[in-house]
């Protein structure tokens, strides 16, 4: 079986210069799942396995032909998503690419693409019939579902994106009430909600009673009820915030009525994880009842695990049952049940809250790293070819 995976990954450097340039708000999250999951297809996998991405780029920004994990070569295709000439030049290069691996390669072919990328999907679909390729999709949210604007090219990209979704042999869901609102005609689907990462950091007693909040600052991430609780908490010594987004103007307003409230702004993912480290809890209390977090799994309380910090979680539909003996939680985003539990961390016994963080980092260290996902995955493409 010869796999060709289509991602966005590129090396954390550029990831950076594109994020300080504005030229696209890529995903930090999406970034360390490529991340992980290229680097355990390839260990995981005896099959020949081809990667390229697509990086968006602007006249301000040059970027390699490929970059490196470990001894992975990741192929980059430059688009300059505002530029009608650079995207059609972006699908010459990439037929080009695919011609390029041979006749052999092509034939049976199983593409895996993360999410969908009509510039790239277009060629492939076109080819899919000749060379009998078997394709499969990684939602990591549902199409429609998206935070798109009003404006109409917007609506138009959502509408294509929706239509070539059911285009796909194969569905590979970031939250198994997805198959709910994805059309995959009883295709075979699995479920991957993502991948942990290493852990980085060690569960301690002592803590200060700081609680911190790392995510994008969109009204459905309950911002707002977040510094709402924390203001009524004596106990609290702080409250950090990380992010940006439309609810930044509230949070920075917020530090200026509460010395405790401190807003960091944007931090690349080394200076997050550092943070995470030392903080007493980390939150996640999107609302149950949008319709959103009902068909995703947030990524980032796989992270918050890691850290070796408590995690308090609404109970979202997106999240496999299993985690919740692994975080405190509550089932609505209501004030007084979350004033309660994040009381509840800050009272506990220093050796229940070290135990505690342990099982949270043994499940996620054993049962998502990055290896045994990838795995999962590739039985799932050898199974369904």
């Amino acid at each position: 079986m010869n796999i060709l995976y289509i991602g966005y990954y590129v090396d954390q450097e550029v990831f950076n210069e594109i994020l300080q340039k504005n030229i696209n708000d890529m995903s930090e999250a999406r970034q360390i799942f490529e991340v992980n999951l290229l680097k355990g297809m390839h260990k995981t996998s005896n099959t020949n396995i081809d990667f390229i991405s697509y990086v968006p780029v602007n006249k301000t920004v040059s970027i390699p032909k490929f970059s490196e994990i470990d001894t992975i070569k990741v192929n980059h295709i430059p688009i300059d998503k505002n530029n009608i000439i650079s995207m059609l030049s972006a699908i010459k290069s990439f037929k080009k690419f695919l011609m390029n691996l041979g006749k052999e390669k092509l034939t049976n072919l199983c593409v895996v693409m993360y999410a969908i990328n009509p510039i790239f999907f277009l060629p492939i679909l076109s080819l899919k019939k000749k060379y009998n390729f078997k394709l499969t999709t990684i939602c990591s949210e549902v199409p429609a579902f998206r935070r798109h604007n009003n404006a109409l090219k917007s609506q138009i990209k959502k509408a294509v994106t929706m239509i070539l979704n059911n285009h796909f042999d194969n569905y590979v869901l970031f939250s198994e009430k997805m198959s709910e609102v994805i059309d995959c005609k009883n295709k075979p689907t699995m479920v991957l909600e993502g991948i942990a990462p290493p852990i980085f950091g060690e569960p301690i007693e002592g803590k200060k009673n700081i609680v911190m909040y790392a995510g994008g600052l969109a009204p459905d991430n309950n911002i707002s009820l977040l510094i709402d609780c924390c203001k009524e908490i004596k106990e609290l010594d702080e409250l950090w915030i990380c992010g940006t987004g439309p609810e930044q103007e509230k949070v920075e307003q917020a530090q200026k009525d509460d010395p405790r409230i401190r807003y960091l702004g944007r931090l690349d993912n080394e200076e997050v994880r550092k943070l995470e480290t030392q903080a007493k809890l980390l939150v996640n209390i999107r609302s149950p009842k949008e319709r959103l977090t009902r068909y995703s799994f947030p990524s980032k309380i796989l992270e918050y695990i890691a850290s070796g910090s408590m995690v308090l979680s609404t109970k979202l539909a997106g999240i496999p049952e299993e985690y919740f003996d692994y975080m405190l939680c509550v089932e609505q985003d209501e004030k007084e049940e979350i004033i309660e539990k994040i009381r509840c961390c800050f009272s506990m016994d220093d050796a229940e809250y070290v135990d505690f963080c342990k099982k949270g980092q043994k499940f996620i260290s054993e049962e998502k790293n990055y290896l045994q996902q990838s795995k999962k995955l590739i039985d799932f493409l050898t199974d369904n070819r």
